[in-house]
């Protein structure tokens, strides 16, 4: 998915430091429902008849992983070099 909205990305360091982020989480979703009842009476019977109907719509950002991740390690240092 694009990131759709503004973040930084995940950051993960040699020795197991991360920043990591979350949010804001948006959930945009709707549902639409329609239904009919009918009941009808003949004599000393009751008939009764109905249709329901419902479409769920769901749209939310994934609001863990869309805005990306980076991890840095010091396998690359110049020679001489400290790791910190």
């Amino acid at each position: 998915f694009a990131s759709t909205l503004p973040r930084v990305p995940g950051l993960t360091f040699t020795g197991g430091t991360a920043i990591a982020t979350y949010g804001p989480y948006r959930d945009y979703n709707k549902n639409h429902n329609i239904f009919v009842n009918v009941t009808k009476l003949v004599g000393n019977h009751s008939f009764k008849f109905g249709v329901d109907y419902n479409h769920y719509n769901k749209t939310e950002n994934n609001a863990g992983a869309n805005a990306g991740s980076f991890a840095f390690t010091n396998g690359n240092l110049p020679t001489g070099s400290k790791a910190q």
